[in-house]
């Protein structure tokens, strides 16, 4: 809430014809001053960018109200200066100390000694300074003694119980600034009564009379407001009383100079009393509330932690355990001794648990802030694998860096039971409805056909022989002018149909005949097909084809795209809804084909920009023999973000790179075209393992869709077999070598982007030793836990004592890939060759 310059002006000119009417300030100087509380409590109220327009509206309205009292125009500018200064230097003196904040937020109340400091006696040195050499050496009134005091106690009264009371109210909670209007107005009745008692008298001292009421109110309130309030209302009484010439200030010494100035002396200092007696209960009383709600909520936490009917774990940033409750002991069967300060969550997971932490989970928790339902393997104080779930949130600090992790761990042993039956469960329903399907069969595998030979697959043995006993679909060839391909059902087997035909389209049969005229052919007897394509006479006999019916093929604009030929057991014309299914399925292979070759197109494309990309490796040095093998997801482009890279260093060392960059399309082959040149460049002046991958990191924001990829780098030494290596999210390599293998999991860190410390490891690679890389396409499998491909993984890379690695890539390729491939797919092998003398 602030104070707009009119409500301002008009509250100011009413203080100061109050001042000058009662109080005859004009003659007798400043005393109690009304407007220096009001201008003070204003600017502190109001953002200082309105600072300018408030105290030109107060320096307008002194030199009016000035100007109306008689006063010579050349010594109203220095009350104005006086009045304008005064407000303006408490407020920024107690706005440093004391920052405004929005109405209704904790401001933490008004600081009292600040405030008098800064507010109280700063402010009006200030304007009293100014004032009294404006009355002294202007007006030639009084002496320096005899002004100033009075001058200076009157602002500062009116600063104290007038601005004070308002900045109190204004920074006090609204529950917690005044009682009920009743009382409001009943203390400062009785205040004004007791005020009148006590300074009406000039021989019996009873000035004191009102400060007991004025503390008993604050106090029994827990109000400093209030207390404000009611020393206002002291003052303003005391004053009037003085002026009128009652009470033992009316006159001190025939001095009334120095009899107001203690008289405002006197207020001020019951004011602050009271004020800050009231602020003290206050600040006590919610203190004593604090500590009860606290301490409650602590007991209430402490219990449900202990009694947690999941495991709760709470860990540093870096994984290190802090603190865990009963139910987490149990689960892994380990005392919360041995886990508090010691472990690190991450050793209690299996291998693969630990690989998708610190790939997945942890970048994954860094960048949302929380992770629900994740799955893990915890290991048991006896090795056994306990199946759990985790929910985590990251706590930051108050400047909102990770301080810590908190995790509810759920044991899943049930639930992945449970999803284990229910997933059997589901492929006996599958099966079933497969078969019960059997006549939707061809349009759905027709909607998901992407070449031109999954859409002859998807006919040929999608349930066309629901529709004809014998069939053939012939498909104008894009790419061969003046060809079709042909695929027929009665040549089909058990794992596909028959390898195509190729036939000029001009060819006398009558698959070709539909495709070239792209109109209808039926015949309804063998003597009808004898007459018009004899030399598929013989084709037909040996199928028991008698009577036929060819539709053409057509795409969305009306052009003939192939034709599908359907044969019959028995003679006469074709029933008209056999007719019109079949027009139908030829309609959706036209729009099955017309998909298909807009894919085989961009495949094309795609795959020569694959080749282009991935490098030719072609190395000087006879220490190593490089193979690397890349495989495309199924269904995809022949284009994705897995690559590879080996070549030689400046310093003659040779560095091998292998990464994945997250997606199976051209962007994603771009974005791993920029990043193979990227480390090719940083590799040439940085060959160190850790410094490239810390370049990488910062470069990541400048490579578009680079993000979170993951990378292995390493240098080898042709000469004494040794591999520095660092790891950014990626599968561990093995090092296979006489019948043993080793899993190089060291130097792994988050992938690429996720700002971390990095590290590297060291390996020998003895003469005959074969490295084995690859990315995660070749271990992630549905059904297939990381663990299990990584351990099979490992089986076969024995292998390779016994083989070749071009033979054993191979039988591990052929064991891999196939329609279930999801993803992308690098695998090399290289192996330390014996150098020749």
């Amino acid at each position: 809430m602030a104070i707009g310059p009119l409500l301002l002006g008009a509250l100011y000119a009413a203080g100061s014809y109050t001042s000058f009417a009662l109080f005859k300030a004009s003659s007798a100087g400043a005393v109690f001053f009304p407007p220096a509380g009001l201008t003070l409590a204003a600017l502190v109220m109001s953002e200082r960018r309105r600072w300018p327009m408030l105290l030109a509206t107060i320096a307008a309205v002194e030199v009016l109200v000035d100007v109306s009292q008689g006063q010579a125009l050349p010594y109203v500018f220095g009350f104005a200066l006086a009045n304008t200064l005064e407000p303006l230097t408490g407020a920024w003196l107690l706005t440093r100390r004391w920052p405004r904040s929005a109405p209704g937020t904790e401001r933490g109340g008004l600081e009292m000694w600040s405030f008098v400091t800064r507010a109280v006696v700063l402010g009006p040195i200030i304007g009293a300074t100014i004032g009294t050499a404006t009355v002294v050496w202007g007006l030639q009134k009084g002496s320096w003694g005899s002004v100033f005091g009075p001058f200076w106690a009157g602002d500062a009264l009116a600063v104290l119980t007038l601005g004070g009371g308002i900045l109190a109210w204004w920074s006090t909670d609204p529950d917690r600034r005044l009682p009920g209007a009743r009382c409001v107005v009943a203390v400062c009745a009785v205040v004004v009564g007791c005020t009148v008692v006590g300074y009406w008298p000039s021989g019996t001292p009873l000035f004191y009379v009102p400060l007991p009421i004025i503390v008993a109110a604050g106090v029994r309130y827990r109000s400093p407001v209030l207390a404000f309030l009611a020393g206002s209302v002291m003052s303003i009484t005391a004053n009037l009383v003085s002026v009128l010439g009652y009470g033992p200030w009316a006159t001190v010494a025939g001095r009334p100079h120095y009899g107001l100035a203690t008289l405002q002396g006197f207020l001020a200092v019951a004011t602050i009393t009271a004020v800050l007696l009231a602020k003290e209960v206050d600040e006590h009383g919610r203190a004593v509330q604090r500590a009860s709600a606290e301490h409650s909520e602590h007991v209430r936490v402490r219990s449900l932690f202990d009694h947690a009917p999941c495991g709760v774990v709470s860990t540093r940033r870096d994984g290190t355990i802090v603190r865990v409750n009963d139910t987490f002991t149990t689960l892994v069967g380990r005392s919360a001794g041995s886990l508090s300060g010691t472990a690190r969550f991450g050793d209690l997971l299996t291998v693969g648990g630990r690989i998708y932490y610190e790939t997945h989970f942890a970048p994954l928790l860094r960048l949302r802030g929380f992770a629900q339902s994740i799955a893990f393997d915890l290991v048991g104080a006896d090795g056994a694998h306990v199946p759990v779930l985790i929910n985590a949130e990251l706590v930051s600090s108050v400047d909102g860096e990770p301080e810590s992790i908190n995790m509810a761990v759920f044991d899943a042993g049930e639930r992945r039971a449970y999803e284990q039956e229910l997933l059997v469960e589901r492929q006996r329903v599958e099966r079933v409805a497969q078969q019960l399907d059997a006549l939707q069969q061809l349009t759905a595998r027709l909607a998901i056909a992407a070449t031109t030979d999954e859409v002859a697959d998807a006919v040929v043995t999608g349930g066309l022989h629901l529709v004809a006993p014998n069939a053939v679909l012939g498909v104008i060839d894009r790419r061969a002018h003046g060809m079709m391909r042909t695929w027929p059902t009665f040549g089909k087997t058990d794992d596909g149909p028959q390898q195509f035909v190729t036939l000029p389209l001009s060819a006398p049969l009558p698959v070709a005949a539909v495709a070239r005229t792209g109109a209808t052919l039926e015949m309804a007897s063998r003597c009808d097909i004898a007459e018009q394509f004899p030399g598929s006479l013989q084709t037909f006999v040996d199928t028991d084809t008698v009577s036929t019916l060819g539709v053409p093929i057509v795409n969305g604009d009306k052009e003939c795209v192939g034709s599908l030929l359907l044969g019959f057991a028995t003679p006469g014309p074709v029933d008209a809804g056999v007719v019109a299914l079949a027009n139908s399925i030829a309609t959706l292979i036209g729009s099955a084909l017309e998909r298909a070759w807009r894919f085989e197109e961009q495949y094309d494309n795609a795959h020569e920009l694959q080749q282009a990309l991935l490098p030719v490796i072609e190395l000087a040095c006879p220490d190593i023999a490089v193979l690397a093998h890349y495989r495309p997801a199924f269904g995809r482009n022949d284009v994705g973000g897995d690559w590879y890279d080996v070549f030689e260093l400046p310093d003659g060392e040779v560095a091998i790179v292998v990464g994945d960059v997250v997606g199976h399309d051209l962007a994603a082959a771009t974005t791993m075209g920029r990043l193979q040149s990227l480390v090719r460049v940083i590799a040439a002046r940085t060959p160190d393992p850790v410094e490239l991958l810390h370049e990488l990191d910062r470069a990541v924001p400048a490579v578009p869709g680079s993000f979170c990829a993951t990378l292995f780098y390493g240098r080898f030494c042709p000469a004494t077999g040794r591999l520095e290596y660092s790891k950014a999210g990626h599968p561990p390599p093995m090092l296979a070598n006489a019948g043993t293998v080793e899993v190089l999991d060291g130097g792994l860190h988050a992938p690429l982007g996720v700002a971390q410390a990095r590290t590297s490891a060291q390996v020998d690679i003895p003469v005959g030793a074969c490295l084995v890389l690859y990315t995660d396409g070749l271990i992630d499998r549905r059904g297939v836990t990381i663990d299990e491909s990584l351990d099979k993984l490992r089986s076969q890379a024995k292998l390779l004592a016994t083989t070749t690695p071009t033979q054993w890539s191979d039988w591990v390729l052929e064991d891999r890939c196939g329609s279930g491939q999801a993803d992308d797919i690098v695998l090399m092998c290289i192996t330390r060759l014996d150098r020749q003398p």
